[in-house]
């Protein structure tokens, strides 16, 4: 496998050079040697033994204080908060690629880091609006059917193998996900009818399910764009994700950032884990295969979820109880 990965690079990097012309080989040159160089560095981390577990969890925890953050911060717009977020992340790759001399706009990759963009900043304001009205857990629980479309998107996109094994793995993610959440038109109310199922809730839980097959394309992506050092992808999904956000912010509401004073600090501690969460997925998508690395995080962030949930005792999914 790692002998027809190689393959695969020098093949697209003869294509590379082949196909630049002569105006512009020196730009060319420079490109493929910095695709070669981030090749490099990715074989030697992926060297170091379960290097993409440990990031795999630095990136489920740090997602998780965010969401924790984000549920507190309720008077304020959660578009605005995905932009300030994405207006961080920007900042910090940007400045990363300068001083390190890196460009930002790679050869023949750009619509697919403004796809995967569009994707992000899709994903994000999802997964935000779940956990404004939905059980932390819950909101987790529903994402991690992605399972089942990344290694579909991954057979289908990236040629990775999906086996007897792979499809076991999706239908008991679909029976877990299901009987966690108990979907009540599936088993129905309960307490002799005295539970209201609010539409609010039917509409969070619907945005959770698209934010699972948009961040399933996201992963894949990313998986594309392994031959790219992480700061550009997570450069491109910054800028993308601060500025189109806002401006529905505004179009909706033109206060809509004046809460926003009141929490600047924890807006700013959001987009820094926020980077810290992005960068470290990035970098272990880059080094594993999608499917494997869909699988921990999926693992590893329902676990953290329910973690959460359980403590602060917060309602079941779907639905909310009245005295």
């Amino acid at each position: 496998m790692e002998y027809e990965e190689s393959d695969r690079d020098a093949k697209e990097e003869d294509h590379f050079l082949s196909s630049t012309s002569e105006d512009d080989s020196f730009e060319g040159v420079t490109q493929l040697k910095t695709r070669q160089a981030t090749t490099t560095k990715l074989k030697r981390f992926k060297s170091i033994p379960y290097i993409s577990y440990a990031l795999i969890f630095v990136a489920s925890s740090t997602n998780t204080v965010t969401g924790i953050l984000t549920r507190d911060l309720s008077d304020v717009d959660p578009l605005v908060i995905v932009s300030i977020r994405a207006a961080i992340i920007f900042l910090i790759s940007s400045l990363s690629l300068f001083f390190r001399k890196i460009t930002p706009f790679p050869e023949r990759k750009l619509l697919l880091l403004f796809i995967r963009a569009l994707l992000l900043v899709t994903f994000t304001t999802a997964v935000f609006f779940g956990y404004r009205h939905l059980p932390f857990g819950d909101v987790r629980t529903i994402t991690a059917t992605q399972v089942v479309f990344v290694g579909l998107f991954a057979q289908c996109f990236l040629s990775e193998p999906c086996g007897a094994s792979e499809v076991q793995m999706v239908i008991l993610t679909v029976i877990g996900v299901i009987m966690v959440t108990n979907p009540p038109f599936l088993f129905g109310g309960d307490h002799g009818g005295n539970v209201i199922y609010d539409r609010i809730y039917y509409l969070a839980a619907s945005f959770s399910a698209v934010a699972a097959v948009v961040q399933a394309a996201n992963f894949v992506l990313i998986r594309s764009l392994k031959d790219l050092d992480f700061n550009v992808v997570a450069a491109w999904g910054g800028i993308t994700g601060a500025i189109l956000p806002m401006v529905a912010a505004l179009i909706i509401d033109k206060s809509a950032l004046s809460p926003v004073p009141n929490h600047v600090g924890t807006i700013v501690l959001i987009g820094l884990l926020s980077y810290l969460s992005q960068a470290s997925m990035i970098l272990a998508l880059q080094v594993e295969g999608a499917n494997l690395c869909t699988v921990l995080r999926r693992a590893v962030d329902i676990l953290l979820g329910f973690c959460v949930q359980v403590p602060t005792r917060t309602q079941s999914i779907c639905a909310t109880a009245h005295p």
